[in-house]
């Protein structure tokens, strides 16, 4: 389960987490820093470390979606910590994958509990 770091509120279990594979998106994401940055160095075949996790929508989020914004942060339901953004037409993984549409939460926002700590 994945818990808001702040409050400890649940915020998901694993079953829906959406599972994308690193690195997938490499060329398409090189490129478009190209574009904003110039040549991007980066060795061939290193594969960054995901820093968020993609989900499917849940129902805790619809309060953020109700004004029919395509993109936004995406709150804790209970202490309005924000715990990560949502974006209808993608976002890029830290890993290089895009990810259409995208409901990503911020590791650094959330706790990961495991059965065994349950």
């Amino acid at each position: 389960m994945y818990q808001c770091k702040k409050c400890r509120r649940v915020l998901l279990c694993q079953e829906q987490v959406i599972e994308h594979t690193p690195g997938e998106a490499d060329s398409e994401f090189d490129d478009m820093f190209k574009n904003m940055f110039g040549e991007v160095n980066k060795n061939p075949g290193e594969v960054n470390q995901c820093t968020s996790i993609f989900v499917e929508p849940l129902s805790w989020m619809n309060e953020a979606m109700e004004d029919d914004v395509s993109e936004g942060k995406l709150l804790c339901p209970k202490c309005q910590a924000k715990v990560g953004s949502f974006d209808w037409s993608g976002s890029y993984c830290s890993c290089g994958s895009k990810i259409v549409p995208a409901f990503q939460l911020q590791m650094s926002s959330v706790d990961v509990i495991t059965e065994e700590e349950e």
